[in-house]
């Protein structure tokens, strides 16, 4: 049982909303993404960031940022390469969680004034949006 569900609510999100994106919008798996630039691990923590900044916006008590950042970066780098759901989704043509992760965080950030560029900016659609 956990003491605060928001909070657990929001740390899901947080990863689900960088790296389930992020691995989406490449083609590629947390560990290939990881690898294909030295700018990679940069865009993930900064997905990261904009995502506890306006949770703790909306008023959620999370970990500090920076704690939770390498926890949430940390873990996922020592993991075998893993194919997040949006990425599976992405490969069979299937139906994607774009509005339930990038559309609900940024529209929930813009209520409270936090700027998420990044996030904005890996929104994955399919290639035919009909």
């Amino acid at each position: 049982m956990h003491k605060d569900i928001r909070c657990e609510r929001w740390r899901k999100v947080a990863w689900n909303g960088s790296w389930n994106t992020i691995c989406a919008a490449t083609g590629l798996d947390t560990q290939s993404f990881i690898k294909s630039s030295p700018e990679a691990k940069e865009l993930v923590v900064n997905l990261l960031r904009e995502i506890v900044v306006t949770a703790e916006a909306l008023g959620v008590k999370m970990d500090p940022i920076d704690s939770l950042i390498e926890d949430h970066v940390g873990w996922t780098l020592k993991a075998p390469p893993i194919v997040p759901s949006m990425l599976q989704d992405a490969q069979k043509g299937a139906q994607m969680e774009v509005e339930v992760l990038c559309g609900n965080i940024w529209r929930a950030a813009e209520k409270v004034g936090v700027e998420t560029p990044n996030i904005k900016c890996v929104q994955v659609y399919p290639s035919d949006p009909s």
